[in-house]
């Protein structure tokens, strides 16, 4: 299956989950990369989809993975919010809003070592990968990853 990253950066995925789980991130995988992970016909992947538990002390611990990871928002991703491109390649951070439920249906397998855990395939390609809003109370938090970015280079 091919692997292909818009950013250029080589599709690390493997980079991501050693980051995010050394920050202690709650996090589950979904899109094109936990379809495949259950066996599913995948064309391409652009990168790794994540989707966050959406509190203030978890979305603080994302922030710091994401600098970790040398995260920049993506060309055009004011269009996008929440596609960065970074040491692991094109991240891609989903709103939080429906983690509780994909979480409880996900399953653990390995990423390169580090345990993670993958969305059923009937959640994994979710109609929740929108662009996060300021309406939504849970997102709040999102849009500060570009601001926190800022702050630490």
């Amino acid at each position: 299956m091919p692997q292909h990253d818009p950013s250029g950066a080589p599709f690390r995925p493997e980079l991501a989950a050693v980051a995010l789980h050394r920050f202690g991130v709650e996090w589950v995988v979904v899109g094109p990369f936990a379809l495949a992970a259950y066996g599913a016909p995948v064309d391409e992947m652009a990168g790794l989809d994540v989707l966050p538990e959406g509190s203030a002390a978890n979305l603080r611990r994302l922030s710091d993975s994401l600098y970790a990871l040398r995260a920049a928002p993506s060309p055009g991703s004011h269009a996008e919010p929440g596609q960065y491109d970074c040491a692991a390649g094109r991240l891609s951070v989903c709103p939080p809003t429906a983690y509780a439920d994909v979480r409880v249906a996900a399953r653990s397998t390995l990423l390169g070592g580090t345990d993670v855990m993958v969305a059923h395939p009937t959640s994994a390609n979710p109609p929740y990968r929108v662009a996060p809003t300021l309406d939504d109370a849970r997102v709040q938090a999102l849009p500060m990853f570009p601001s926190a970015l800022a702050r630490h280079r």
